[in-house]
């Protein structure tokens, strides 16, 4: 299999002998460098973000189990009426602290989202400005 690397190192020395006048294939070649490490940084950004997510996933489920764990064996030997009622009240909190856990899980998504995408969108906009450049020289 051929190695990414040396692919773009060979056609960036294929492009250099062009000599396309008018042309600088050393800027083109930069920016495109810099759009892979444009790429890059949005690929880290999002693999950040979808580990937080994992990690507070792992968080929430391990908590959520240990409460449980906890009110079933509080509600153990009790009276049958306070064990229904009791179970009535652990299903409601339960119910609530989920939808909480969901809300804070979408706004963790969506802020790692606008942080990747932010990223990436920046190098359309430089990539203009950099073909600026040489066309003001």
């Amino acid at each position: 299999m051929t190695d990414p690397f040396n692919a773009v190192t060979d056609f960036s020395r294929m492009l250099e002998q062009l000599k396309i006048p008018g042309v600088d294939v050393t800027l083109l070649i930069e920016a495109q460098r810099k759009d892979i490490a444009a790429l890059t940084q949005d690929h880290r950004l999002a693999n950040e973000g979808i580990q937080a997510l994992v990690k507070k996933q792992a968080e929430l489920f391990s908590r959520h189990v240990e409460e449980m764990r906890t009110a079933v064996q509080s509600m153990s030997g009790e009276d049958p009426k306070d064990a229904v009622a009791q179970q009535g009240a652990l299903v409601q909190r339960t119910l609530t602290k989920a939808l909480e856990d969901m809300r804070e899980l979408t706004a963790m998504a969506q802020s790692s989202q606008i942080e990747a995408l932010a990223a990436i969108s920046r190098r359309p906009g430089k990539n203009l400005e950099e073909a600026k450049v040489p066309l003001r020289q």
